[in-house]
């Protein structure tokens, strides 16, 4: 039985990979098993493709994705966030809450004109509340009969928000100062019904894109109980963060 296998035709020079153009010998004996080398040869080309298909993908998570333009906020107390707090994304939300009801957040933010479609640069304040906030945790994946008895005691009170004044103070860097009222700071409002959209509630402070400026806020108070807010920096920015799928 003969068949024909493959021999490099000597040049001088002995290349890498696999010769697919060799010359054919015959031989004698039985057949040769294995992959034809037009067969290694498409092999090693998708090994190859995967390996950079692999390595782009892993640069784009690295460099992941560009919040764009927002205004990262600073203060002397309060944490940070992002507008969903379950998404990565900017930490361009600031919270505030008092200190013997926790579950009580007064989250503020602000949006310039290139960001979810302000019309100027505005100030964003809205209120979350997390009912287990604060409270130790046996488990993360389930509720105990006295977790679930505290979020029904909790949600089902009455949050009544007043303020010292219907107005915010914005201070522009060249020392320019100029009120501006807050609608649902002019009256007491219910904490769960109003300012509650995340995305909404935008006060305008100026049409144009500010660089940076600082809020003052007037005393807050839930429910009688003071919510410390100090003077808060706003300065624009920009900033990467790594994609999520489902956010």
């Amino acid at each position: 039985m003969s068949k024909e296998v493959f021999q490099r035709p000597w040049n001088g020079t002995r290349r890498q990979g696999y010769d697919c153009d060799a010359q054919p010998v015959h031989r004698e004996g039985p057949p040769i098993g294995g992959p034809s080398c037009q067969t290694l040869y498409v092999l090693e080309a998708s090994v190859k493709y995967h390996q950079h298909l692999w390595v782009v993908l892993l640069a784009a998570i690295i460099a992941g994705c560009s919040t764009g333009p927002f205004y990262k906020p600073s203060s002397s107390i309060g944490s940070y966030s992002t507008v969903n707090p379950a998404c990565p994304g900017a930490q361009e939300v600031i919270e505030f809450s008092p200190e013997k009801q926790p579950w009580i957040l007064l989250r503020v933010y602000a949006t310039p004109p290139e960001r979810y479609n302000s019309k100027g640069t505005e100030l964003r304040i809205h209120f979350w509340f997390q009912y287990l906030k604060g409270e130790p945790r046996p488990s993360l994946f389930f509720l105990t009969d006295e977790e679930q008895k505290l979020i029904k005691e909790r949600s089902s009170k009455d949050y009544v928000a007043t303020t010292s004044k219907p107005t915010v103070t914005v201070v522009l860097p060249n020392g320019n100062r100029q009120e501006i009222t807050i609608p649902a700071f002019e009256k007491s409002f219910d904490a769960k019904r109003e300012l509650v959209d995340w995305w909404g509630n935008g006060v305008l402070i100026s049409p144009d894109s500010l660089n940076s400026f600082t809020v003052i806020f007037p005393d807050i108070y839930v429910n009688g109980e003071k919510i410390t807010v100090p003077p808060i920096h706003f300065q624009k920015a920009e900033d990467h963060y790594a994609p999520v799928l489902n956010c």
